[in-house]
């Protein structure tokens, strides 16, 4: 029930170019000398620049000896809801545009706006792990193969997180239009690092349970449950929710995930898909 370690997802977001998000539990200035320390120290060392949201760099001009970019993200800085929101569309566009991969590193799961959200390709949990060489780059890991089934197999999965009843129906659940090409590519990743030379079914949950959590958006009130439409008492709807936060508090803590919410909705949904044959 914990999330993919640090190391690991850094060794992922590095090698794909993808941005990623570290949770590390403690302060972002902790966080960001761990992470440093990791990268520097590693079989490979990669290099890094700290920068600050307020001060991007230009995603145009990036240096090619640079690795990524270690971003402290706190959501409790930003003063006014106004401003929150022009400042993650700022990120956002500045993200989609930057050709080095940035780490954003977080204390907890941070408030954002969707579109923000869905330019980083998964969230690492608290612990560190072991830093690891980096053999592939991304067009050695287009020689994976995926068969139809298995594309079939996500499909299905992101249609059922799209209707789970705890997703948000105007959202589509935070499942995105990207989806399907992030959750394949993390696939590859996962069997080529596994040393296979395809993708079965099971490494497909693998990489649901690491992508998804970050992506997925739950609703917060019995007004945007949609079984209310049809008879559900709302008290009885938002004693539910109530109930599910306090055990997804509880358990966020006891199993250093601060998406532990969004894991409990992933894997009842692939308890329910099987995969195609």
């Amino acid at each position: 029930m914990s999330l993919v370690s640090i190391s690991d997802g850094l060794r992922a977001g590095i090698a794909m170019n993808r941005h990623i998000v570290c949770f590390t539990g403690s302060s972002n200035d902790e966080g960001l000398k761990l992470i440093s320390h990791l990268l520097s120290h590693g079989s490979d060392s990669v290099a890094s620049q700290i920068c600050s949201v307020h001060d991007l760099p230009d995603s145009s001009n990036c240096l090619d000896a640079l690795g990524c970019y270690l971003i402290p993200y706190d959501a409790a800085d930003v003063e006014n809801e106004i401003y929150d929101y022009e400042l993650q569309n700022q990120l956002a566009v500045w993200l989609s545009k930057s050709r080095v991969p940035v780490v954003l590193v977080s204390q907890e799961d941070p408030k954002m706006i969707p579109y923000l959200r869905h330019q980083f390709w998964f969230a690492c949990g608290e612990r560190l792990g072991q830093w690891q060489a980096l053999p592939v780059t991304e067009s050695v890991v287009d020689s994976i193969f995926m068969h139809n089934s298995i594309r079939r197999y996500i499909l299905d999965l992101i249609v059922h997180l799209r209707m789970h009843r705890l997703s948000k129906p105007g959202q589509g659940g935070g499942a995105h239009s990207r989806s399907l090409n992030d959750m394949v590519l993390l696939c590859k990743w996962i069997a080529l690092t596994s040393g296979s030379s395809f993708i079965t079914p099971d490494m497909a949950q693998v990489a649901c349970e690491q992508y998804f959590p970050w992506h997925l958006q739950l609703i917060e009130s019995a007004k945007e449950e949609s079984s209310t439409m049809y008879g559900s008492q709302e008290e009885v709807v938002e004693e539910l929710i109530s109930r599910f936060d306090t055990f997804g508090i509880k358990m966020a803590q006891e199993y250093m995930n601060p998406l532990f919410k969004q894991l409990c909705v992933v894997q009842s949904v692939m308890k329910d898909v099987i995969p195609a044959t």
